[in-house]
């Protein structure tokens, strides 16, 4: 008990965490989480969220909802996925903030070609926007600080289209 009492005391007077505990936390990290919670997830909270969200909406009578969809030559299954870094709109590696062990959750879908398929099209991978919670430029964010911290926009890998490619042989 002492011994952790000295790490303590010696964490606080340094401005570093000197103990090794299961989920290390700072006040930046709790303030962090406390102004943007609904970004971060556990994967158990996102298998939850994956298992309810998929739905047709208006609502289409003998159709289902379900994570497999299918377009023209493409079949693709909608999933959720977390990076540890994604580019910038610049191309530009960025790191993605990891908070108490929660991640920031990213909608991906995963594309294949339907056997058999008679038109003159491919499956891509469209990449898409969005913002993410992001570590500054030349900061270190293990463990991130309110200031080490911003917004911005990242492209990742989103959704499944099928393209023409020209005329069917």
């Amino acid at each position: 008990m002492t011994l952790i009492y000295i790490c303590l005391v010696l964490s606080v007077l340094v401005g570093a965490s000197l103990c090794k505990t299961t989920q290390p936390t700072t006040a930046d990290e709790e303030k962090i989480y406390e102004l943007y919670a609904e970004l971060f997830k556990t994967e158990e909270e996102i298998q939850n969220l994956v298992n309810q969200s998929f739905e047709i909406w208006p609502p289409v009578s003998g159709r289902e909802a379900s994570r497999i969809q299918h377009h023209a030559c493409c079949t693709s299954t909608v999933d959720y996925t977390a990076y540890s870094q994604l580019p910038d709109i610049n191309n530009e590696q960025v790191d993605l903030i990891v908070l108490k062990g929660r991640k920031q959750y990213f909608l991906h879908e995963k594309c294949s070609q339907v056997n058999d398929c008679t038109c003159a099209c491919t499956c891509k991978l469209i990449t898409q926007l969005a913002t993410a919670l992001v570590c500054k430029k030349h900061h270190n964010c293990t463990p991130p600080k309110l200031e080490s911290v911003q917004f911005q926009f990242v492209k990742f890998p989103s959704f499944c289209r099928c393209l023409n490619i020209g005329s069917p042989s």
